[in-house]
């Protein structure tokens, strides 16, 4: 990978290896010094900055820069004693401080494999933490998306796209961290055996494969990163809730005045808490609808029903995914109702003609049903009228409604 810059003589090239490859790191800058490129600086520890010049014989070296090596004067305390040696200063990538020298006779800095050992032993440490760190944000993070609510239900509240880019973002933050502490283990492993790095190494052996993981994770982490903002300011300028007397396409379910055929249905709240219609749509989910209701239902003059009715409606790309959907439903509501308030009370139904049914009491009494590829979550709640309807009535109407061709999309 090359790109120019306006300056011809600058170019950047991504790195073959982690810095941890010291061997492999160490054989291609002086590859890249015989085609006549002279390490200048690393950005982002991941691109090399070179200067064109004339091909050259170098020796480079990786040396662990001293601890607090943004302190200016230790670091420069440690540049001019290598400087002594007849050792340049080229750069530094993560921890490592970069030398180089075109004197053959040039002592080597790293002469002990033991004190290189020891130097690496903070290293080791840090990135330990590092590691630490990461497992116990994923301790927290990923049974967060995976575990706690369901896998759907879950998804529904963030979105596929951001579910999936997070999930997918995290594994990889985590493979990246962890190949990087087992190169330095095996790094310090090697050294305290008393071999080193080996000279000479065969850079080319794994720079495919770091530089293609390297761009897929920038390219994964700009487009997690994009995605974010833009569903952040989609959902600042999207209407998702519209209010119910506004809302002219058809319903895909029956709601209130479907309960009671020739009936009127009054609005007796006019907040923002009841009566709106809410649509969204997602990969997996590709329909969604919700309604909530709040008022009486009038016919021939006469209140026959004053109640809530909240519906939600969801329609899945496949039949199994609509009963595991139903399942996280109800399981959302019995930890939240059941362990934390102790208001969760499982109610019956008579045996149902479909594929997953379900009734409890937390706040309001509660039927989930699912059916081939669709799912109903339904709360319901009468105040007062002439007439009743009772949480069996409402799930077997609903079943009726599901499987008839007015209940289908």
């Amino acid at each position: 990978m090359e790109k120019q810059t306006e300056q011809a003589e600058r170019i950047y090239r991504l790195a073959p290896c982690s810095e941890y490859d010291v061997a492999e790191m160490e054989s291609w800058l002086e590859y890249m010094a015989q085609q006549g490129y002279l390490l200048q600086s690393f950005a982002l520890n991941l691109a090399a900055v070179f200067v064109k010049g004339q091909p050259q014989s170098l020796r480079y070296r990786l040396t662990v820069m001293p601890e607090n090596s943004v302190d200016e004067p230790k670091k420069e305390a440690f540049i001019a004693l290598h400087e002594e040696f007849g050792w340049q200063y080229g750069g530094q990538r993560g921890y490592f401080g970069i030398f180089y020298t075109a004197d053959e006779k040039a002592v080597e800095p790293n002469t002990d494999p033991q004190l290189y050992a020891m130097a690496l032993k903070r290293v080791q440490k840090q990135e330990r933490i590092s590691l630490l760190l990461l497992l116990l944000q994923a301790g927290v993070y990923l049974p967060f998306l995976l575990l706690k609510d369901g896998f759907l239900y879950t998804m529904l509240q963030f979105g596929f796209d951001v579910y999936a880019d997070a999930v997918v973002f995290g594994i990889t933050c985590f493979y990246l961290v962890l190949s990087r502490y087992w190169s330095l283990r095996k790094l310090c492993r090697a050294l305290t055996e008393g071999t080193g790095p080996a000279p000479n190494r065969d850079w080319r052996r794994k720079a495919a494969f770091y530089r293609v993981k390297t761009i897929a994770t920038m390219v994964l982490f700009s487009v997690s990163m994009l995605g974010a903002i833009l569903e952040g300011m989609l959902s600042m300028v999207q209407e998702d809730t519209i209010a119910l007397e506004d809302y002219t396409e058809p319903f895909p379910f029956a709601t209130m005045a479907d309960l009671f055929p020739g009936s009127v249905f009054v609005q007796t709240d006019q907040s923002d808490y009841a009566n709106y219609v809410e649509v969204k749509q997602d990969i997996l989910v590709p329909v969604q609808v919700s309604v909530s209701q709040r008022g009486r239902l009038y016919r021939n003059g006469s209140c026959v029903l004053e109640g809530d009715l909240s519906v939600d409606y969801y329609q899945t790309r496949w039949p199994w995914l609509a009963q595991q959907l139903a399942r996280e439903l109800r399981q959302h509501d019995e930890r939240l109702w059941g362990k934390r308030y102790q208001r969760y009370e499982p109610l019956e139904l008579p045996d149902l003609d479909v594929d997953y049914a379900v009734a409890y009491r937390t706040l309001f009494p509660t039927v989930i049903l699912a059916d081939d590829c669709r799912v109903l979550y339904m709360m319901y709640t009468q105040y007062a009228g002439s007439e009743q309807i009772s949480l069996e009535q409402l799930a077997q109407f609903y079943v009726e409604n599901l499987q008839t061709e007015g209940g289908r999309l």
